[in-house]
C-alpha cells in the first residue's frame, strides 16, 4: 500500500492517473488476498470515476480536489489494515458507496 500512496502522491490528477490507479490495485487484489475487498473497492471507484470523465474536460481544480479525496481513501485504507476487523468492515461500508467528485473548489477562502 505504500508504494500506491507514493505513485499516486506523483500524480497529477489527470483522467489517466484513475485507470492506471485501477490497474495497480488490482495487481495488490490478486498478490495480498487479505486485503482484496478492499482494494476491488478502491479500485471501482477508481474505474467509475475514470469512465465518467474518459473523454470529458476535466478543470484542473476539480481534478485536483478528486485527486485528493482518492489520497484520502488511500491513506485511511492503508490504516485500516492494521485496525480491528469492525473498523475494517465499517470503512469497506463505506468505499461500497463512494464515488469521487469533480467539482469545482473554490479559490477564494
Amino acid at each position: 500500500m505504500e508504494e500506491l500512496s507514493i505513485w499516486l502522491e506523483e500524480q497529477s490528477g489527470g483522467v489517466r492517473t484513475y485507470l492506471e490507479f485501477q490497474q495497480k490495485v488490482s495487481v495488490l487484489l490478486k498478490t495480498d488476498a487479505a486485503n482484496s475487498a478492499l482494494y476491488a473497492l478502491m479500485g471501482a471507484i477508481a474505474q467509475r470515476f475514470y469512465q465518467k470523465y474518459d473523454g470529458e474536460p476535466l478543470p484542473v481544480d476539480a481534478a485536483n480536489g478528486a485527486l485528493s479525496e482518492l489520497r484520502s481513501i488511500v491513506a485511511n485504507a492503508s490504516s485500516s489494515m492494521q485496525a480491528d476487523a469492525q473498523h475494517q468492515l465499517a470503512l469497506l461500508n463505506e468505499l461500497a458507496g463512494l464515488e469521487l467528485s469533480a467539482r469545482r473548489i473554490s479559490s477564494a477562502h
